[in-house]
């Protein structure tokens, strides 16, 4: 799972979490961590729009790119106060609210509780609308 962003309204984009890699197919950059955190810091002005784009494969006949602007629905974003997205599980798998809860990403009301200026970024790489649309592919907390 690869977790690029931009700046200049999607015409490039860059890797999020390192400076290598340019985002495409052929070189993507360095992963994020399966099943872990990442880390790091960056500025942005007011004028700029940040757009995320998450790009996966699992194996070498599937792969997927989307971005938080593309109106696929592959990326939401959701906000402090937010309702969590309520899917199963996929195969077996900790549901997304779960995993949420676990994560301290939920209140008590089972509400998204992040901080006022945060974004959790939720995606899916798979066909939305199955059993496997479980949207736990990326979790991403954008702190502003």
């Amino acid at each position: 799972m690869y977790i690029c962003k931009s700046t200049d309204g999607g015409s490039s984009f860059k890797h999020i979490l390192h400076d290598n890699g340019n985002c495409t197919a052929d070189n993507p950059g360095q992963a994020v961590q399966q099943n872990g955190v990442d880390n790091t810091s960056d500025s942005f002005s007011p004028a700029q729009t940040l757009i995320v784009q998450v790009r996966g494969s699992l194996s070498s006949s599937f792969s997927a790119v989307y971005a938080t602007n593309d109106q696929t629905g592959h990326v939401v974003m959701l906000h402090d106060g937010n309702d969590p997205r309520t899917v199963p599980g996929l195969q077996n798998q900790t549901a997304l609210i779960n995993y949420l809860q676990t994560n301290g990403y939920l209140n008590d009301s089972g509400k998204i509780s992040i901080g006022p200026c945060n974004l959790l970024v939720l995606a899916e790489l798979e066909t939305l609308g199955g059993s496997s649309a479980d949207f736990d592919d990326d979790v991403l907390e954008l702190m502003f």
